[in-house]
């Protein structure tokens, strides 16, 4: 469990790292980091700082580990898409991002149901 712990904090510091260093690149070529993109970032940072704190629930079931874990992931992607429609600009992204919200919002409650009642 002890190996666990460090493996983790290991993990979590290297998210970080990689979160600046891939915002370093984005300065260094000049681009100025919008604020839907950086938030984009932040949430993908937090679903991953949140698999390593063991936040995301899990189970040693395949099915029930499928069904638990998709969950925070589709959350995941509906703040993005949230973010999308509210920053973005692409007419086509922005109507993408309203359907796979849209399916997304109604598949969380499914996944969650069919998790419980794996075996």
């Amino acid at each position: 469990m002890k190996n666990l712990a460090i493996r983790n904090t290991f993990l979590t510091a290297l998210v970080s790292v990689s979160m600046t260093l891939g915002l370093q690149a984005v300065a260094q070529r000049g681009m100025e980091m919008q604020r839907g993109a950086m938030m984009i970032h932040q949430e993908m940072v937090k679903m991953a700082k949140d698999t390593l704190a063991g936040k995301m629930p899990m189970s040693a079931n395949t099915d029930k580990a499928f069904g638990l874990m998709m969950a925070p992931h589709h959350q995941t992607a509906i703040e993005m898409c949230r973010t999308e429609l509210r920053y973005g600009n692409d007419p086509a992204l922005k109507r993408m991002a309203q359907r796979i919200l849209t399916a997304q919002q109604r598949e969380i409650p499914e996944l969650l149901s069919l998790a419980r009642r794996a075996r």
